[in-house]
């Protein structure tokens, strides 16, 4: 089995990432949050890619299938870069990835877009990489990121559970031993 030198930094690097997703939840929006939000799920995401390719995530319990939300091409000659006009954002099918299918998604990424509701905070992403750009559009919630990325750092799978208050703000997050 191959070694990797800087495991202990990686999933260092994945743990804070997640800590920081999820303080997007209660941080209002700004320019250097998104930018940063960007770079880290990117970095966290190669990481990822590295760890299977290293077999780390073999004997590892991580979620081995994510759940995202598709939404089907409505009109192709749309511009690509108004994905309301291009997708149809009222029909989303719930649809299930494997974990590298997912880094490979962002690898590749053509359209990234943050979901940025009222109260300006962050709370998913949408995206399509270069090959699923005449396909779909899809969705992934920020909590999942945080889920996936603590049960590498953890070795164990790690649940997250948001609840928000009234007036949309959080209430609390829990953390479970259930995906």
């Amino acid at each position: 089995m191959k070694t990797m030198r800087f495991e202990k930094y990686w999933k260092n690097e994945l743990n804070n990432t997640a800590n920081y997703i999820l303080k997007l939840y209660t941080t209002k929006v700004n320019n250097k949050n998104i930018f940063t939000l960007e770079k880290k799920i990117m970095s966290c995401l190669l990481h990822i890619r590295q760890y299977k390719e290293y077999y780390f995530c073999n004997k590892r319990n991580y979620p081995k299938i994510i759940e995202i939300v598709s939404y089907p091409i409505r009109d192709k000659k749309a511009d690509s870069n108004n994905f309301g006009l291009r997708y149809d954002l009222f029909n989303g099918n719930k649809e299930n990835v494997e974990l590298k299918e997912l880094c490979n998604f962002f690898i590749h990424v053509n359209i990234n877009s943050y979901f940025i509701p009222a109260y300006d905070r962050i709370y998913g992403i949408f995206f399509t990489s270069d090959r699923k750009t005449n396909i779909s559009l899809y969705y992934i919630n920020l909590s999942v990121f945080a889920k996936i990325l603590f049960s590498l750092a953890k070795n164990e799978e790690i649940g997250i559970e948001i609840k928000f208050a009234e007036e949309g703000k959080i209430k609390n997050i829990e953390f479970t031993n259930k995906w």
